[in-house]
C-alpha cells in the first residue's frame, strides 16, 4: 500500500522544508509515499531514493487565464485520473488549493486531510482538516500543514526536517556564499558579498562555493576576479546542472547568503545555515537555521539594501562561535 500526498509548492525550498511532514505521514501510515508535486522544485532529484518515497510524480505546467479554460478543464480530469493511478486509499492535500482536495473527492478517495481553508472546508470532515471554518486567518503554509498532521495523528513535536539518504559528506571542506537569488529584492549585492568573504579569508577559511544561477553568472565572474590573486579555493555554479550543484552543496561546512531552495536544501543536510532577508520575514523551521533582518524589522523590495556589512558581520561572528566553525 501507498500513500499520496499532493505537495504543489512553486519551487526547490518550497518543497524541501516540507520533508518532515513527508516522513511522519509515512510513519504513521506504516506505507511509501507517492509525492505529487511541480516540476520546479526538482524533487526527484532529493526525494527518490529517500526511504519514506515510493515515486516523485510531476504535475504538467499548467497555463492561467480564462483564455485557457478549456486546457484548465483537460488538466483537472488528467488530475483525477492521476489520483486514481496511484490507487491509494487515503490523499494529503499540504496546500490550500481546492482543485487538489475535489480532485481527490471525485477519484473517490476515502480519507482526504488538508488545510481546510476556504472552499476546501466543504469537502473535509472536521477531524481531517486544520482550520475549523473556512474563513479563519491564514497562517504560514509549513505550519499549516504540520498542525494538520499533529492534529491528526495527536502529536506535540515534529521531527527535524532533515533529508536520511541524501546526506552531507562527512568531511565538509567547503563555506558555501549563497548570491543566487529570485530578484533583486533578495540580492544583497557584490560588495557586501565581497566583504564577507574577505572576512572569511582572515578568518581562516580558504575553500568556498559560490552558489548561483545563470541569472548570476555576471556577479559570480566579478567576485571570482576579485578573488583570483588570493591562495583560496573559489568554486563556481552558475554553468552546472541542478543536480551537480547540489552535490557541491553536499560538501558544505556551512551557508551563507540569500533566501534561496539552495538555503532550504544545505539546513535538510543539517548544514547551519545564516541567512539574510529583506522582502519577506525569515521562517527558521529548523534548528540549522539563523537569520539577519533589517533593523527596524521592515521588509520591503528595498530592505535588503539597509543591511549594512558591519551589522552582518557581527552576526557572522556569532553564527561561527554557536556552531564551532
Amino acid at each position: 500500500m501507498k500513500t499520496c500526498v499532493i505537495c504543489p509548492r512553486m519551487g526547490l525550498g518550497d518543497l524541501i522544508s516540507f520533508i518532515a511532514h513527508f516522513k511522519v505521514i509515512s510513519k504513521k501510515t506504516g506505507e511509501k509515499l507517492v509525492i505529487v508535486t511541480k516540476e520546479s522544485t526538482s524533487g526527484k532529484e532529493y526525494l527518490k531514493n529517500e526511504p519514506y518515497c515510493e515515486d516523485v510524480i510531476y504535475l504538467p505546467e499548467r497555463k492561467r487565464g480564462l483564455i485557457n479554460t478549456y486546457s484548465h478543464i483537460k488538466d483537472f480530469i488528467s488530475l483525477v485520473e492521476l489520483i486514481k493511478k496511484i490507487k491509494s486509499d487515503s490523499v494529503f492535500v499540504l496546500h490550500s488549493s481546492k482543485r487538489y482536495v475535489i480532485a481527490s473527492k471525485i477519484a473517490g478517495i476515502k480519507k482526504i486531510c488538508a488545510p481546510g481553508l476556504g472552499i476546501q472546508n466543504i469537502f473535509l470532515s472536521r477531524e481531517n482538516s486544520y482550520y475549523d471554518g473556512p474563513f479563519e486567518k491564514k497562517i504560514h503554509p509549513r505550519l499549516e500543514s504540520e498542525n494538520l498532521i499533529k492534529k491528526i495523528y495527536n502529536l506535540e513535536k515534529f521531527p527535524e526536517n532533515s533529508l536520511i539518504n541524501f546526506k552531507k559528506n562527512d568531511v565538509p571542506s567547503h563555506v558555501l556564499i549563497s548570491i543566487a537569488c529570485s530578484g533583486d529584492s533578495k540580492q544583497w549585492g557584490y560588495e557586501n558579498h565581497k566583504k564577507i568573504i574577505e572576512h572569511l579569508i582572515k578568518k581562516k577559511f580558504k575553500q568556498f562555493i559560490l552558489l548561483a544561477g545563470r541569472r548570476q553568472s555576471e556577479l559570480e565572474s566579478l567576485l571570482v576576479n576579485s578573488f583570483k590573486d588570493k591562495e583560496i579555493i573559489l568554486e563556481t555554479t552558475s554553468q552546472l546542472k541542478l543536480k551537480d550543484v547540489f552535490n557541491k552543496i553536499r560538501n558544505g561546512l556551512f551557508y551563507f547568503g540569500h533566501d534561496t531552495g539552495f538555503m532550504h536544501l544545505s539546513a535538510s543536510l543539517n548544514i547551519p545555515v545564516l541567512a539574510v532577508y529583506g522582502d519577506i520575514p525569515p521562517y527558521n523551521y529548523s534548528k540549522y537555521m539563523k537569520s539577519i533582518v533589517p533593523n527596524d524589522n521592515k521588509f520591503t523590495k528595498t530592505s535588503i539594501k539597509n543591511i549594512l556589512f558591519e551589522e552582518a558581520k557581527v552576526k557572522l561572528d556569532e553564527f561561527l562561535n554557536e556552531y564551532n566553525l
